[in-house]
């Protein structure tokens, strides 16, 4: 049921700019954090998916467990105020 290889590759550094001159340091940082939370979450799911498929209910368990972490983060950011409130009117 599990197994394969894996192969291991140099990581480079991704380009930042943390700095925002129209929007300060501190609200860029929260963007720049929301925008993390949201592409780990949609790479959990995937992750998942896949766990669903191969009807792998240890890790299916486990990925549910950081999907979890990652509603509270967004939930975090939401309180902060980073993330608008959608109006549903």
């Amino acid at each position: 049921m599990r197994g394969g290889r894996t192969k291991l590759a140099h990581l480079t550094a991704p380009q930042s700019n943390y700095q925002n001159e129209e929007k300060g340091d501190a609200l860029h940082a929260m963007e720049l954090a929301l925008s993390l939370e949201k592409l780990n979450f949609h790479k959990l799911r995937e992750l998942h998916d896949v766990a669903d498929a191969s009807e792998d209910a240890q890790m299916a368990d486990f990925v549910e467990n950081m999907l979890a972490e990652q509603v509270w983060a967004f939930h975090c950011l939401l309180v902060w105020g980073v993330v608008p409130v959608l109006d549903t009117s």
